[in-house]
């Protein structure tokens, strides 16, 4: 008889989290000896795009209450979500509860899942402290996290060893941390291979360079990007900063541009577009994020053949040629690594390299085979002195 395990996400949006999940409930269920289920969100792209592991019961997405009840607003929400939490895991009967978080929060969907008497493992691809993080109140956010959230759940899952050796020193939670490689959607992997033995192809002039995701200042650095690009006049005629996605801080990087003669020469934005068209519409990926957890688009770029240029933080460093890597904020150094790829001999050992680092990494094949270790120790009765053991196998084939 399969086993069965809940899958939990209380996320209103759709991001690389989501994905990620979508693809370890579809890898779980081909190779067949779990049967996933999904609790979300109601008119979500989750639960659309999820409906043939849904679950017949929602998380709800109330309105937010008028200021003079926020409070009790927010206490009332909580209670409906616990709820109904409770109910869908009385009626699903699952063996184990997976709950996904964007990054360490949703504590009550953690404390909800535990209070229904079912084992519960956190998957988290962000695990950074919020003091390390930037954001506000960090210091109470998190001492809720190492005295309340990391004692809660059984276990957690996270996407590198250096996440996991980080997230266990500061937050020092009471179940062990295993990781699960991230992976790119079969189509991008499939491009990447047809044209692996192919010449690597003429660089433009002047430089196209991607900034490519969500467009939020804090997470993504764009804030510091855009800073930096308006006092370099020097740089027009050598390269362009696309900057490709849609968010908060749009309306900012349009009043930027559009005050800045050298931002309006160096920096062109785009909405959203196809992954895989704009990848290789382009010479060069730039990440000048503060923080990530494992980015989707830097494995997309490295399938793909497009050298990457990224911060230096646990989800980059893992994959990324320390040449190519630059200290946060350093966008000096970050744009002299940009520049390099210029050279054809320089550029075409970093794909090779890159490539090199997918394959072993985050192919489709590795990420079956990390799922199906995963599968084999999560179902352990006791699952602790188990699960620990993949982050040092995740060390030895890195």
């Amino acid at each position: 008889m399969k086993r069965r395990w809940l899958f939990i996400d209380s996320a209103k949006g759709f991001g690389g989290h989501e994905v990620m999940l979508l693809r370890l409930m579809q890898e779980i269920s081909a190779q067949g000896h779990v049967q996933p289920r999904l609790l979300a969100r109601s008119n979500t792209p989750l639960a659309e795009k999820g409906q043939e592991w849904l679950s017949d019961h929602r998380l709800a997405d109330p309105a937010a209450p008028a200021a003079p009840g926020k409070i009790l607003g927010r206490l009332r929400t909580l209670w409906d979500q616990a709820r109904a939490i409770i109910a869908a895991i009385r009626h699903e009967q699952p063996d184990l509860c997976i709950v996904a978080n964007g990054h360490l929060g949703y504590l009550e969907t953690v404390l909800a899942t535990r209070l229904s008497g079912c084992r519960c493992i956190v998957y988290v691809p962000l695990v950074d402290s919020f003091s390390t993080m930037g954001y506000r109140h960090a210091w109470l956010k998190d001492a809720v996290v190492r005295n309340l959230l990391a004692k809660l759940p059984h276990g957690w899952i996270t996407i590198t060893p250096d996440q996991a050796r980080s997230f266990q020193a500061w937050a020092r939670p009471s179940g062990p941390v295993a990781c699960l490689p991230n992976a790119v959607a079969p189509a991008i992997e499939q491009a990447g291979a047809d044209t692996a033995d192919q010449p690597v192809r003429a660089l433009s002039k002047p430089l196209r360079v991607l900034v490519f995701g969500r467009l939020d200042a804090l997470q993504k650095g764009l804030d510091m990007l855009m800073a930096y690009l308006g006092a370099r006049p020097e740089l027009v005629g050598k390269l362009v900063v696309s900057i490709v996605g849609d968010g908060p801080y749009l309306s900012r990087l349009e009043s930027l541009r559009s005050r800045s003669r050298a931002l309006e020469q160096l920096v062109q934005l785009a909405p959203w577009a196809n992954t895989l068209d704009t990848l290789t519409a382009h010479d060069v990926l730039l990440l000048p994020s503060r923080f990530e957890g494992v980015p989707l688009v830097m494995l997309e770029a490295m399938a793909l053949g497009l050298p990457v240029v990224a911060s230096d933080i646990p989800g980059t460093r893992a994959y990324l040629d320390e040449r190519n890597l630059f200290a946060v904020g350093d966008l000096a150094t970050g744009f002299e690594a940009v520049l390099r790829m210029q050279d054809p001999a320089c550029r075409a050992e970093q794909i090779a390299r890159n490539r090199l680092s997918f394959s072993r990494h985050c192919s489709g094949r590795a990420f079956g085979l990390a799922v199906a270790q995963l599968v084999e120790n999560l179902s352990e009765e006791v699952p602790a002195t188990v699960v620990a053991a993949s982050v040092t196998a995740a060390d030895a084939s890195s």
